[in-house]
């Protein structure tokens, strides 16, 4: 089954592939063969194949570990098979390609992100397997706390901090977190 990654979120990039590289390499302990994917270097934006390497070295320790996907009609499973591509050019317009070996679903668990507003102030609660699992409060739209689980949570799943987390899954969401690696919450 395919993952498809945006490189660019807002205009801002995601660095989704080489955090996604990274944790194959750091978290599985797979030292596969990365010749074959550093040549996506160019679509990257990338000035040399060095540079690509090096970015991927910075995030040995903040690796992307999961993604969060709705799955409506229950297809990720156990087992799954994953190929994770990037577009080549515009989403959807243009052809995507393979940017890490043939991965496995190694876990999934259930995920959901709940808005609950009154008056200026938002408390957002994050379930996973259905259970309370972190929160953050929101005043007139702006983070006010946020838990140590919620932003341990972002940044598994490739994003840079609490606020650009909460910019993506900005309204109710129900889906699940699928593992590539063996980490679980």
């Amino acid at each position: 089954m395919t993952l498809s990654y945006q490189t660019k979120i807002n205009g801002n990039d995601t660095y989704f592939v080489e955090k996604i590289i990274a944790s194959i390499h750091y978290e599985n302990k797979i030292g596969f063969e990365l010749n074959e994917f550093l040549g996506l270097y160019y679509l990257l934006d990338y000035r040399t194949k060095q540079d690509f390497i090096n970015t991927i070295i910075s995030y040995e320790k903040k690796n992307k570990k999961h993604t969060i996907r709705a799955d409506k009609k229950n297809r990720w499973k156990v087992g799954s098979k994953i190929h994770s591509k990037i577009w080549r050019g515009k989403p959807y317009n243009s052809p995507a390609i393979d940017f890490t070996p043939l991965l496995e679903v190694k876990n999934i668990q259930s995920f959901s992100i709940m808005y609950d507003t009154v008056d200026n102030q938002t408390l957002v609660t994050v379930f996973i397997d259905n259970k309370v699992f972190g929160s953050a409060t929101l005043v007139n739209c702006k983070i006010e706390s946020y838990s140590e689980h919620l932003k341990n949570l972002a940044l598994n799943d490739g994003f840079d901090n609490v606020n650009e987390f909460l910019e993506y899954f900005s309204e109710d969401f129900y889906g699940k977190i699928i593992h590539w690696t063996d980490f679980a919450y």
